[in-house]
């Protein structure tokens, strides 16, 4: 396994709450501000203290004592939507946190733009995009940029691409606001991609939105394969 893949599989691993793919992965790094990545001799790398590797069993305590506080604090508002919110991820959180963990290595590779939740009834939950701006490391490539990091931020700006926009209520956007943020997004990882073009040139499979498409829609249909095993062998 590559080094950035090694990454994107600890980074999933130490923060299964967080990540549940190889997307929320490359989505924090290129796309949040203020994450603590920063790049260095080509590559993105963080620019904090890792916090210790936790089991399994320390993964689940940790987010179920989470979320019984965020639910105790919606029954104390009388919130009867984040009440019904946070008693959905209670029971379904340990499932989620087992799986992930002990397939971060194969989450890590596999370029899907959604994030599979076992417990969900069709396993899938639409991935969208957290807002893009200037301040984004997709937008802030250096000239040494590593050849396996480049081509890491081009995935992630197709990813971009066939994002879907958030679903209000999320981030209390409506759902006029949740599409042009979207768009917003789309036209933005354009113009990055145009620029990492004229610097470093096409990007060869990554050099254009037909050509991610193909390739995404190969990798969806494996994807699906692989989900139809899973729910096999569970039966």
């Amino acid at each position: 396994m590559s080094t950035l893949n090694q990454m994107i599989a600890d980074s999933i691993r130490r923060y299964p709450g967080l990540y549940r793919c190889r997307t929320d992965v490359l989505e924090q790094w290129f796309c949040v501000n203020g994450n603590g990545m920063e790049w260095q001799d080509g590559k993105l790398m963080p620019s904090y203290q890792d916090q210790p590797m936790c089991t399994i069993e320390q993964h689940i305590a940790f987010h179920t004592e989470w979320m019984h506080k965020r639910l105790a604090e919606a029954e104390h508002a009388n919130n009867l939507q984040e009440q019904a919110r946070y008693r959905a991820m209670i029971n379904r959180e340990a499932v989620n946190i087992r799986y992930t963990v002990e397939n971060a290595d194969d989450l890590a590779l596999i370029p899907w733009n959604t994030t599979y939740e076992p417990d969900r009834q069709d396993g899938f939950n639409p991935k969208s995009i957290y807002p893009l701006c200037e301040y984004a490391r997709m937008n802030r490539v250096p000239d040494d940029v590593d050849p396996e990091w480049l081509a890491a931020v081009r995935e992630m700006i197709f990813k971009v691409f066939v994002s879907q926009p958030n679903q209000p209520p999320v981030r209390r956007l409506t759902a006029e606001q949740a599409q042009k943020q979207h768009d917003d997004n789309i036209l933005f990882a354009d113009k990055v991609l145009q620029d990492l073009a004229r610097r470093f040139g096409d990007g060869g499979e990554h050099a254009s939105y037909q050509a991610w498409q193909a390739a995404y829609a190969k990798n969806q249909a494996a994807f699906q394969e692989m989900i139809a095993d899973i729910l096999n062998d569970a039966r």
